[in-house]
């Protein structure tokens, strides 16, 4: 079974080298866990993450109106703030390290490429699949 954060990390490394800084968005306990810190440490990369108010308010807060169904204006609205956050504060690219996140955030937010950790696992995953050998049946 891949590693998420480690493929997450593979590929932001192959994809985008030039980056030297990852902003992470997160749950409170995602980022307080340092999940993905570690890993994009070790790999080189300085990791940004939101204020504790923004953390709060416009991370948190944007998950939860995801969690309760509503994915519209206001949501968005908060999570771009976050992200204009970071982006401000020197982040290359963004994380979205919450699989509600991927929802609101496009392939771009506050002018930075985001990187959706489910779909990385999930190309992933395709990727062994058929690298595979055929077995046959019966």
């Amino acid at each position: 079974m891949p590693d998420v954060i480690a493929e997450t990390v593979a590929e932001i490394r192959a994809c985008h080298p030039d980056v030297t800084s990852v902003g992470r968005l997160a749950t409170t306990g995602t980022v307080r866990a340092g999940l993905y810190r570690h890993a994009l440490e070790a790999a080189g990369l300085r990791t940004v993450v939101p204020t504790t108010l923004t953390q709060e308010e416009a991370v948190t807060g944007a998950i939860r109106r995801v969690k309760a169904g509503d994915v519209g204006a206001d949501p968005v609205c908060l999570i771009e703030r976050a992200a204009g956050e970071l982006a401000a504060r020197g982040a290359g690219l963004l994380v979205a390290g919450c699989t509600e996140l991927p929802l609101l955030l496009g392939e771009m937010s506050a002018g930075l490429k985001v990187v959706d950790p489910t779909a990385v696992l999930a190309r992933t995953t395709v990727r062994r699949a058929l690298a595979l050998p055929v077995m046959p049946v019966g």
